[in-house]
């Protein structure tokens, strides 16, 4: 039987990477936009055994430490995959890398096969939700080969972390538990070290045990599993680039969780017969702690910017009434919206599985006679923390609808579950019930076979939606700006600046490869401060203050996009005419066009200046008279 599930999963695998490499077919494909970016970045590491400690490419003259701002273990890992390629004979890097994107994501299936497998003891159960992650369109939307960014090897160590969590919680041995939990930490540790959202993930967890403290003291192996967790974070605290550069460590956030995380060994959360007072006295003592410490500690950089339009959407602000520049910019971000009501049934997001994921709690709760609210101080941890874990990403991927391809493997083990509780119960089963349960109604075939034909149909939906995702994805560059970006190569400097809007900065620096004042790593704070100065510049009557500031940081040459970059750089300085820009969108009058940037992006005017050196399809290269 194991060789069995052993080979079913592999074929699983084999499927969801197949799958993922359907785009690899187009012979135009290119890397875009941070895939630009993170391929030039594993290509440094094939060359020279690391990421360079300075990007000289990005924020020109001084360059961007990229350790500090990036977490950088997938170049690592990506570089290393390579190497093992080009040993077996594939020698072009990116084929090799869209094989490592794809394999990836698809690897996805192994750990939701463990997590299920933990959390319903059931093999059947397991292999229909890995079955269900890599068709899943959250997952293949993000997931896909030409998605060479940090979500397709993130999500499985994420889901490898919460594999060993839900094992721990349901180990039969303490020490199985033990080890179990440590492995949890360590593919943590991974996953940290790979990709900087998944440091949402520990959070969650951290809710999830105040919460339970509220209801019961956590018991032993939660105890150990949530400190092998915190053992694991903070050792990357203080030995990844990016949480050293933000003093993660000395965070109010994480002074709370290792604070919560020493109460969990006080006898108020220790001992079973603890009252509710005490337990909930002892982290009202370690939240007190970590804001009195965090106070005195003098630092409150806290993350990054993105943390600030998280907090401006849950205030109801859109990029229309934000008063900072920079929240109104990453509001109007396609990248960071958040997913409305009516897409989580989309061929996008979850598809007709989504509506089956919202009825999961009614089956389960059929499916176990009924039971009353009281009995839920009593229900397993490991599947507290799997609601707890649904719950609070429901809520994220309202926000921030990057966070379904997290999201997605966790409906899908509640999908796989299902199917529990739609076979007949195991002989012997109701006599497991508690004497007070009541039977289940509708328990007949009827009503299984009406159930399994809805979850039947759901799936084949879901499926076509997902293989229809995949085979469709393309990665392509507008042809007016691979000439462009042709041109900057072949006619300026080697050492040349480009000044150009934030969206094109990766591009510069992969296919033009010239040096960038700016690009698409909002994180960094000198792009965060130059995307203000630029647009404000851009803005302008004249031209007396972009020329200044080419002259200030070095930049020879202005790149100037099509005009529908226009509602970015709007949005940042915020002009009388910004509602224009808005759909349906209305003509610009002659006093709304009095300004540097739609004279040079709508009507390819030189102005001194800058001289008009190569135009195509909308896509114009500026070049800076007088500049060395």
């Amino acid at each position: 039987m194991r060789l069995a599930v052993a080979a079913a999963l592999i074929a699983i695998v084999a499927f969801g990477a197949a799958l993922r490499l359907a785009p690899a077919r187009d012979p135009d494909g290119r890397w875009i936009g941070d895939a630009a970016f993170h391929d030039r970045m594993i290509r440094a590491v094939l060359a020279r055994g690391a990421v360079p400690a300075v990007d000289s490419l990005s924020e020109a003259p001084a360059g961007r430490r990229v350790g500090d701002v990036l977490p950088v273990g997938l170049y690592a890992v990506a570089a290393g995959f390579d190497r093992v390629m080009a040993a077996f004979g594939v020698r072009d890097s990116r084929t090799a890398t869209l094989w490592c994107v794809a394999l990836a994501g698809a690897l996805i299936a192994i750990h939701v096969y463990g997590a299920a497998r933990a959390l319903f003891a059931d093999r059947w159960a397991a292999l229909l939700a890995a079955l269900i992650a890599v068709i899943l369109p959250a997952h293949v939307h993000r997931t896909w080969c030409g998605w060479l960014r940090y979500e397709p090897l993130g999500t499985t160590l994420i889901m490898a972390h919460l594999a060993g969590a839900f094992g721990a919680l349901t180990a039969r041995t303490p020490r199985a538990a033990r080890v179990l939990a440590a492995i949890s930490g360590a593919w943590l540790f991974a996953a940290v070290w790979v990709w900087h959202v998944a440091l949402l993930v520990p959070f969650i967890e951290l809710a999830f045990v105040v919460c339970l403290a509220a209801v019961r003291a956590p018991e032993r192996a939660v105890r150990e599993w949530f400190t092998a967790v915190v053992i694991a974070e903070t050792i990357a605290a203080l030995t990844l680039g990016y949480q050293r550069h933000e003093a993660f460590a000395v965070s109010r956030g994480w002074l709370f969780t290792m604070a919560t995380c020493a109460a969990l060994w006080t006898p108020w959360l220790r001992r079973a017969d603890a009252p509710r007072r005490a337990r909930l006295a002892a982290v009202a003592v370690a939240a007190a702690i970590a804001i009195g410490v965090g106070a005195f500690g003098g630092h409150e950089r806290e993350y990054s910017v993105m943390l600030r339009a998280i907090e401006a959407k849950i205030a109801g602000v859109t990029f229309m009434t934000a008063i900072d520049p920079l929240t109104a910019l990453l509001l109007g971000v396609d990248e960071l919206s958040g997913t409305a009501p009516g897409e989580w049934l989309s061929a996008g997001v979850l598809s007709w599985l989504g509506a089956w994921f919202v009825l999961l709690p009614a089956l389960f709760w059929w499916r176990a006679g009924r039971p009353s609210p009281a009995r839920l101080r009593d229900a397993g941890a490991a599947g507290m923390l799997y609601v707890a874990l649904c719950v609070a990403l429901v809520v994220v991927t309202a926000l921030l609808t990057r966070a379904k391809v997290i999201l997605a493997p966790l409906v899908a083990i509640g999908c796989g579950g299902s199917l529990l509780a739609i076979l007949p119960a195991p002989a012997g089963e109701p006599a497991a019930r508690p004497k007070r349960a009541r039977a289940p109604r509708g328990n007949g075939i009827g009503a299984r076979v009406i159930l399994a034909g809805a979850f039947a149909a759901c799936v084949i939906v879901t499926a076509r939606d997902g293989i229809g995702l995949a085979t469709t994805r393309r990665s392509h560059l507008d042809p007016g700006l691979v000439a462009a970006l042709d041109y900057l190569r072949t006619h300026t400097a080697p050492d040349a600046t480009v000044l150009s809007l934030w969206e094109r900065g990766y591009e510069i620096q992969a296919y033009a490869e010239r040096r960038t004042l700016v690009d698409a790593m909002l994180e960094a704070p000198v792009g965060q401060r130059r995307i203000v100065e630029i647009d404000r510049a851009l803005m302008q009557s004249t031209t007396d203050s972009l020329a200044a500031l080419c002259r200030r940081d070095g930049a020879t040459w202005l790149l100037v996009p099509q005009s529908e970059s226009l509602l970015g750089i709007a949005l940042v300085t915020r002009p009388p005419f910004l509602d224009k820009l808005l759909p349906p969108g209305r003509p610009l009058n002659r006093q709304d066009a009095d300004h540097v940037v739609i004279r040079m992006m709508v009507l390819g005017q030189s102005i001194a200046p800058f001289e008009l050196a190569f135009e195509q399809r909308g896509y114009r290269v500026y070049r800076v008279a007088g500049a060395s």
